[in-house]
């Protein structure tokens, strides 16, 4: 009992502290690093689907046929 008492007490368990308060820091770092690396993630993801929708629309409003493209040279539109 004494031996529980020693080990409770004394320099085991002010090291056994320091250790966790540094595991605990370190995981909390951790994840402030990783929320951190999704919000960039989530950011570049949003850009690229913007990115695609803008290209899509235009392609969409681009000439259909190489006729199209003759009106729009003709009219100076292109």
């Amino acid at each position: 009992m004494s031996f529980v008492l020693s080990l409770l007490s004394g320099t085991w368990t002010r090291l056994a502290g320091i250790v966790a308060g540094i595991a605990g820091l370190a995981v909390i770092a951790f994840g402030i690093r990783k929320s951190g690396a999704d919000a960039v993630t989530a950011k570049v993801e949003k850009r690229n689907v913007e990115t695609a929708k803008r290209m899509a629309d235009a392609e969409a409003a681009g000439p259909r046929s190489g006729d199209d493209v003759v009106d729009r040279l003709r009219r100076r539109g292109f």
